[in-house]
């Protein structure tokens, strides 16, 4: 299937938000809804060590119940219980991530942010440039 293409023209900081949500989103969808708290919410003066405990809690009851695991878990990005937008978001953020990546360090690096995007979705990759001024 053909599907229209569309450019999208971000400031950096804008494009750390949407690696960061796309990541959020589709690692709910593998049922890694731990993320949410070590990430998104144990930030300076957000929670303090007993809420984030109960949250930590109260996420992991529902990845049980997302995963239908035995003892809780997740799926992999390439399980086929993962959904395709879920997989779609992850080949989105991959391609971010390892742009905003090499912009900090054109050198590269070891962390898995300088490895080269891989395809999950039934997608081709997105494309994303520096736009030079």
């Amino acid at each position: 299937m053909k599907y229209n293409k569309y450019n999208l023209t971000l400031t950096e900081n804008q494009a750390r938000v949407m690696k960061d949500a796309l990541e959020l989103y589709a690692r709910a969808g593998m049922g890694q809804l731990d993320l949410i708290g070590d990430v998104h919410l144990r930030k300076p003066n957000k929670l303090d060590t007993e809420s984030f405990i109960e949250l930590r809690t109260l996420l992991h009851k529902c990845e049980k119940v997302i995963t239908k695991l035995l003892g809780g878990g997740f799926f992999s990005i390439s399980s086929d219980e993962t959904p395709e937008d879920c997989r779609i978001a992850w080949d989105i953020y991959q391609v971010v991530r390892h742009r905003l990546a090499h912009d900090r360090e054109p050198k590269g690096g070891w962390t898995v942010d300088f490895d080269k995007p891989m395809c999950y979705g039934g997608e081709e990759l997105a494309e994303i440039k520096k736009v030079e001024e």
